[in-house]
């Protein structure tokens, strides 16, 4: 008799473990279904007043991670998109490609089917006048015999017209030790950051392909550098830098550099302000152990870097209040519940 109650109760449990994996699938492939509606767009060029073209679109559903629906290459300023899968609830970025630079648009669903979207542009320029750093913040940290550094910063641009700077191999200039490997960068507009080339120009100059759109840019830069005694870290760019400051830990690191003043506000970490930098001045900081080589490495690296689109953040993210629990959740409760109640029926059989 308890066998057969212990089958009963795990043939009942099954079930409903069956009918939840059923429902998750479904659910997953409803996630970038809709009503099949024509799309209708329009390109203005802000820089010039004048219709615009595309050479890319890409329509993603927001989920967790952006899901693509639909990319294509259109012709002329205004067109058509058929039969395109949208629901009305749905949160969707719109990227459009101009002169090889992606611009982000927030849109829900009942936004996208209610007439024709406009989409802005900009033309582009390679000149870097009115461009500055407003704000870097490096962040070093000795692990051994190598340095980690981690360089966050704000790229505004103020051209008039409004206009997008860019040359895909080297829109602007940063100063980085000729040493530094594994180096990588990211701009962070739209979605989900987006890598650009970084070149070793020679020396201290290392060239980034990034399009600076008008008003602030936010980017990421990573690189590795061997680890030496005094070790000099160049500082600055071919932009003039308003405002940046130098993070480094272990905080028994001594840290000099002409203009560096100590932060007195931080308390947590060692941190170093430093003085504004002409476009083209290259300030040297100086590393080193010190006498006291001791206390633990604090993870002073970013884990995000807030995201300076001008789309709507939770758009992006697909984030809604009052959904409750995850459905990967849901599922892992019910996996534990099924384990607990065979526990117990078997105990008492």
């Amino acid at each position: 008799m308890p066998t057969t109650m212990t089958n009963r109760v795990l043939s009942l449990l099954a079930v409903l473990l069956l009918g939840t994996l059923v429902l998750a699938s479904g659910v997953r492939a409803q996630s970038t279904q809709g009503e099949p509606v024509d799309l209708v767009f329009r390109v203005d060029n802000v820089t010039t007043g004048e219709p615009g073209t595309l050479e890319r679109l890409v329509i993603s559903y927001i989920v967790i991670m952006p899901e693509v629906i639909i990319d294509v290459r259109p012709t002329g300023s205004e067109f058509e998109l058929a039969d395109v899968p949208v629901k009305p609830d749905g949160r969707y970025i719109v990227t459009a490609w101009a002169d090889g630079v992606p611009y982000f648009f927030a849109r829900k669903g009942r936004v996208l089917v209610d007439g024709p979207q406009v989409l802005q542009v900009f033309s582009t320029t390679r000149s870097l006048d009115e461009v500055a750093v407003s704000g870097l913040n490096i962040v070093a940290r000795r692990e051994a015999e190598l340095l980690h550094l981690e360089y966050l910063f704000q790229v505004r641009n103020d051209q008039r017209p409004q206009l997008t700077i860019y040359d895909p191999r080297a829109t602007f200039t940063l100063f980085l030790p000729g040493s530094a490997h594994q180096v990588t960068a990211e701009f962070h507009r739209g979605p989900t950051p987006t890598t650009v080339p970084v070149t070793h120009a020679g020396g201290h100059k290392w060239e980034l392909g990034v399009p600076l759109v008008s008003g602030n840019n936010r980017l990421r830069l990573t690189a590795v550098i061997p680890w030496q005694e005094n070790l000099e870290l160049p500082v600055g760019a071919n932009l003039p830098v308003e405002a940046w400051s130098l993070l480094v830990t272990p905080d028994w690191l001594e840290v000099n550099g002409r203009g560096l003043e100590s932060d007195r506000d931080s308390r947590s970490v060692k941190r170093m302000i430093g003085p504004r930098l002409d476009a083209g001045r290259i300030l040297s900081v100086r590393l080193s152990s010190g006498e006291k080589q001791g206390g633990a490495v604090s993870n002073i690296f970013s884990d995000t870097v807030v995201d300076t689109a001008t789309i709507d953040q939770a758009a992006a993210t697909g984030t809604d209040e009052g959904r409750g629990l995850p459905l990967p959740l849901m599922l892992l409760g019910l996996v534990v519940g099924i384990v607990v109640v065979v526990a117990l029926v078997r105990r008492r059989s």
